[in-house]
């Protein structure tokens, strides 16, 4: 994944991915690190109405990268405004 180009997607245009259908990451440590983090992107968009990057890899096996506020976290997905969402299990990373 390091020597791949990073695409950047404004959040209002995820409708028109097709993302992995496989997860990502291939660790449990690397798994519930992402949920850790995702949890207090969360916090941040809630409270504090701070952006989160989410980098994710398409069904292409592109990576591509997201900005926004996280209005939820469900057991499959992330939410941002206007209900649109990225597949947690396509998320590789989350930068607060």
């Amino acid at each position: 994944m390091k020597n791949q180009v990073l695409t950047k997607v404004d959040k209002y245009s995820l409708s028109s991915v097709s993302f992995a259908k496989d997860e990502v990451l291939s660790s449990l440590d690397a798994i519930q690190s992402r949920a850790e983090r995702l949890k207090r992107g969360l916090a941040l968009g809630n409270l504090h109405k701070q952006g989160t990057k989410l980098r994710f890899q398409n069904a292409a096996g592109e990576l591509m990268e997201t900005e926004g506020s996280i209005w939820a976290v469900t057991e499959q997905d992330v939410i941002f405004k206007k209900h649109i969402g990225v597949p947690i299990k396509s998320i590789f990373e989350v930068l607060l």
